[in-house]
């Protein structure tokens, strides 16, 4: 299970937690060269560079959420780094107990969509049990996996602060 690292938040009601912070105690999925295909490195889009998530198609990292029955807010700078290929295809799940549901999902195509080549902000609305897991996972939509990075900038994970 993760300790994420917190860091200020704008929101005083809100503890805002930087998923990059633990990405190298995050369980990895069992692909052997998944270690390889998740990292941590700066990018630019759109003139503005971020701290990333960095997925390569076909990889998957999950993070544990800890549990107190309120819902959180993940918000990210969803982008693929160069404009090449034929598009990859961005996903989150939440897990349970083995079961995996899917949250979000979006296909990008930075070669032949413009606006595929600026960050797109995504916030979504998590609940928080004990035993969830969210999965962040790069796809390919093709055999070509020429550029197939999905990067997650900036991912911060907001939850309510405990009242001491």
């Amino acid at each position: 299970m993760l300790d994420f690292g917190c860091a200020p938040a704008p929101d005083q009601s809100l503890a805002n937690r930087d998923l990059l912070a633990d990405l190298a105690s995050a369980p990895i999925d069992e692909n052997p060269s998944a270690n390889e295909h998740v990292k941590i490195w700066d990018f630019a889009r759109g003139g503005v560079r971020r701290p990333c998530l960095v997925t390569i198609a076909p990889s998957e990292v999950g993070f544990e959420l800890d549990g107190s029955g309120e819902t959180g807010k993940l918000t990210f700078h969803l982008g693929m780094p160069f404009n090449l290929g034929d598009g990859a295809e961005a996903r989150i799940y939440l897990e349970e107990e083995g079961k995996r549901t899917l949250i979000f999902s979006r296909v990008l195509d930075p070669a032949r969509q413009r606006p595929d080549r600026d960050w797109i902000p995504v916030e979504l609305e998590l609940p928080r049990r004990s035993g969830l897991r969210l999965i962040f996972a790069a796809l390919p939509t093709s055999g070509d996996l020429t550029g197939d990075w999905i990067i997650w900038g900036e991912p911060r994970l907001s939850l309510p602060r405990s009242n001491p």
